[in-house]
């Protein structure tokens, strides 16, 4: 993890690494002071059954929190978006905002409309998530 500090803001970059799940999650949380501000934000690869870990960690789950919008839920729909064609046909919700030391008042679902006139031409596998985070 590379940081560098910006007046109270962190800013961190992890690696990307398609099986991150839950223990990245604690390591990122180990390595960040308890008192600090943390918001941990894309595709988390967590399953439903991983749903109490970042409450364990200290950690607040946007959609949680947002009290489960159905319409903000699935990050990833291939009955919706076909981006891999031969896959089979599954909702989930690997993509979360996981944070402290601020709140989120806002979340939604973006990218979740082909982003051109192709019925299959999406921008990504995964759909975006978006919040507004004020820090406390």
């Amino acid at each position: 993890m590379n940081t560098r500090t910006s007046g109270s803001i962190r800013p961190a970059t992890i690696p990307l690494d398609p099986d991150w799940g839950t223990p990245q999650v604690s390591a990122i949380v180990s390595e960040v002071p308890p008192d600090s501000p943390l918001l941990l934000a894309g595709d988390t690869n967590m399953r439903d059954q991983e749903d109490s870990v970042p409450g364990e960690l200290g950690l607040r789950d946007a959609w949680l929190e947002a009290g489960s919008p159905p319409g903000a839920r699935w990050t990833w729909d291939t009955h919706v978006n076909r981006y891999y064609q031969n896959g089979h046909r599954y909702t989930a919700r690997y993509d979360r905002i996981l944070y402290r030391g601020c709140t989120v008042t806002e979340l939604a679902v973006a990218g979740n409309t082909p982003a051109s006139r192709e019925p299959g031409h999406f921008l990504s596998d995964h759909f975006a998530l978006i919040a507004r985070v004020t820090l406390h």
